[in-house]
């Protein structure tokens, strides 16, 4: 029984690696808090699933653009410092969407570009773990190191909405998520500060733009590496229904924001509790079966959400999702960042957020699209 639970070993063997999760997994809780708010004001304010799907593609464009970028300045520059400039960023950004609000000025124009400027900052952020993560930490211990990625992104995934709708609920309060993701941050930055310097692993010096080509050469070229980033874009662009949970949730199901925040929170407590066993993935050795056989999974589900009318039901499936979908990121993620070598993993890291990022945001902007012209159930199942 003890070998099916998540392994904490990583916490045990790495200070440095513990600070840096535990200060990523508050950012987590505190950034889902503002998301979940951004995404309820859009909606109260235009009433439209489409302007709620375009805050999608003001993530996931950043994304695709920055993601590279940030992959490459982790292989080609000293990783410590990339993290440290694109935390800062985040910071500076945070505090500018707190100030409009304290003064009234937070219109749609500023939600949009605040949000594509955090993720502009967090692509180029996020890849610096990678190096990390190989340094700090045992090969062996690579795929607990994953598991435990994905109980603080779920975790925050869970917290952070119900902590929004019930701000929202009961203060209607913006600025006070905006605090606390600010505070949230700037320990974040401080945990970057505390990691040992490591110098950059790529070789030649070759550019930022001939390093992204290499990167992408890579990918291509790497059997493995190639499949599993696909199967994530396949089905992040075409089946993540979350910019339709809104309208689920008032038109279909009969809620409002405290629904809505709960029927975000079901995905992650699903992965809260895959995570919570992930010893059965992380001590396999067919990771690349179980990465087919979870995204069949994940397909099956949406194609259920979309003919789910109970609010129990449709609770219940998107809680399989979230076992799923850890299910899928800790497999494919543990694959990568075993099987590519020291000098590509920002760049392939880079290319994994791209991905994982940026394809649910454009599936979002598919999803809000299709849910406009065609309704929820039609545009989630057609996802399937």
């Amino acid at each position: 029984m003890r070998s099916s639970l998540l392994d904490i070993s990583p916490l045990r063997e790495s200070g440095a690696f513990a600070r840096l999760w535990a200060s990523g997994a508050v950012v987590n809780i505190s950034a889902q808090a503002v998301q979940m708010a951004l995404a309820w004001r859009v909606w109260d304010e235009t009433g439209s699933s489409l302007a709620v799907g375009a805050l999608g593609l003001s993530i996931g464009l950043p994304t695709i653009i920055f993601s590279l970028l940030g992959g490459a300045l982790a292989d080609l520059r000293p990783p410590r410092l990339v993290g440290t400039v694109g935390a800062a960023g985040q910071l500076a950004v945070v505090a500018c969407l707190l100030g409009l609000e304290l003064v009234g000025s937070l219109g749609l124009v500023a939600v949009y570009g605040g949000v594509a400027a955090l993720s502009t900052f967090g692509a180029i952020t996020a890849p610096t773990r990678r190096p990390y993560i190989r340094h700090l930490l045992r090969g062996e211990t690579v795929p607990a190191a994953s598991a435990l990625y994905m109980l603080s992104m779920h975790g925050g995934q869970i917290i952070g909405p119900l902590l929004g709708g019930l701000v929202l609920r009961l203060q209607g309060s913006y600025a006070l998520i905006f605090v606390v993701n600010l505070a949230a941050i700037a320990l974040y930055v401080l945990s970057i500060r505390m990691l040992p310097e490591i110098p950059s692993a790529a070789t030649g010096r070759p550019g930022v733009v001939g390093g992204i080509a290499q990167g992408l050469t890579y990918v291509w070229r790497t059997p493995l590496v190639r499949g599993a980033v696909w199967l994530d874009l396949c089905m992040t662009l075409f089946a993540v229904p979350v910019a339709l949970l809104p309208e689920l949730s008032e038109r279909m199901l009969g809620g409002g924001a405290d629904l809505y925040g709960v029927l975000l929170a079901a995905i992650s407590v699903g992965g809260v509790v895959a995570t919570v066993f992930s010893g059965l993935l992380t001590r396999r050795h067919d990771l690349g079966r179980a990465l087919v056989v979870s995204a069949l999974g994940w397909a099956v589900a949406v194609l259920a959400l979309s003919v789910s009318h109970d609010a129990l039901v449709a609770v219940a499936v998107l809680f399989l999702m979230g076992v799923l979908d850890v299910y899928t990121l800790t497999a494919q993620q543990s694959m990568i960042q075993l099987a590519v070598t020291e000098d590509m993993v920002g760049r392939v890291g880079g290319m994994q957020m791209l991905t994982g990022m940026g394809g649910p945001e454009l599936g979002n902007l598919r999803a809000g699209d299709m849910g406009t012209w065609f309704g929820p159930e039609s545009a989630i199942g057609i996802g399937s």
